[in-house]
């Protein structure tokens, strides 16, 4: 069994996106999706592990909308491997003129449902302190934070030109979270489930719902 995942799993117009690629002896996903797993249960998972690694595809994604990566093969010990595929969609890139602002959207992908936040602060700020999600509160409103992963780099925005072009901190943020069953049907995400928001932005309505 040949499995493919992605820690970014909603990319922009020309962004990075890591696939993870594991070669599994069998199909274990009912005891790895289990919420509570005991030492024996971790103990199968490392051990039905054939092969695993990643792969990093650059400036592939040059227009919106779908795009399907894999199915990929791969022969180990004269055993033949076939991946699965995924079909990502591919959003708008980030306007090149917002130098400070903060994203954030909802994504279902592969029967998960994902949180991604993104920020950009101006290079000139002395400090650059990126906005947090405040993960107590939302998990108290019904949504239980299942893992998580951030990337920082810095971005020079409007490239084409030398003499304009501006530095900024950007950074990105993916929650894979589940509804609890505090969850009331829909909650509205706005900037008091941040802390340390930056009070020069504004944040675009976003409603989870079930």
């Amino acid at each position: 069994m040949s499995v493919l995942e992605t820690t970014n799993p909603a990319p922009r117009v020309g962004d990075e996106v890591e696939i993870l690629v594991s070669i599994k002896k069998e199909n274990l996903s009912t005891l790895e999706s289990k919420e509570k797993k005991s030492s024996d249960d971790f103990a199968a998972i490392r051990g039905n592990k054939i092969a695993y690694g990643d792969l990093k595809i650059s400036q592939v994604f040059s227009d919106t909308g779908k795009v399907k990566i894999g199915p990929f093969r791969f022969s180990i010990l004269d055993k033949e491997y076939e991946t699965n595929s995924l079909t990502l969609r591919v959003y708008p890139k980030l306007s090149d003129q917002i130098k400070d602002g903060l994203w954030v959207r909802t994504v279902d992908f592969g029967g998960q449902s994902y949180l991604i936040i993104e920020q950009r602060i101006s290079s000139e700020w002395e400090i650059a302190k990126f906005a947090q999600l405040d993960r107590d509160r939302l998990e108290a409103a019904g949504l239980d934070i299942v893992t998580s992963t951030s990337k920082s780099e810095s971005q020079v925005l409007d490239k084409k030109n030398s003499v304009g072009a501006a530095p900024v901190k950007y950074k990105i943020s993916t929650y894979k979270f589940k509804r609890s069953p505090r969850f009331k049907g829909k909650l509205k995400i706005d900037r008091n489930y941040f802390i340390d928001f930056p009070s020069n932005v504004s944040l675009d309505e976003l409603w989870v719902k079930n």
